[in-house]
């Protein structure tokens, strides 16, 4: 099962990330279509994320999707956009249909 949205399976808004965290060290540095296993993210614990080519917003801002393989195997679509010289924050898409 493949979701599109910005909150997580319990209907959450995921956090910021923070900037010394795993996560973010990986989407700082990772190249397109790498994995990186992860105990602790705003979707949850031990979830797998690939992600996608860094790309340019409207906003003017780097972002990436990200597919996020949690526990249960099921995988989420996400998107995260840097917001300063070494952070990132998940933010909803603007031109995606979501699947009803």
């Amino acid at each position: 099962m493949i979701q599109n949205m910005l909150t997580d399976s319990a209907g959450n808004s995921p956090e910021a990330i923070s900037p010394e965290s795993d996560l973010n060290n990986y989407l700082s540095s990772a190249v397109t279509g790498g994995v990186a296993s992860l105990k602790h993210s705003p979707w949850g614990s031990n979830v797998q994320v690939r992600a996608g080519a860094p790309y340019f917003a409207a906003s003017g801002r780097t972002c990436r999707k990200l597919d996020v393989t949690l526990p249960s195997g099921d995988t989420q679509q996400h998107i995260v956009c840097r917001t300063g010289q070494n952070t990132w924050t998940p933010v909803r898409p603007v031109t995606h249909l979501l699947a009803r």
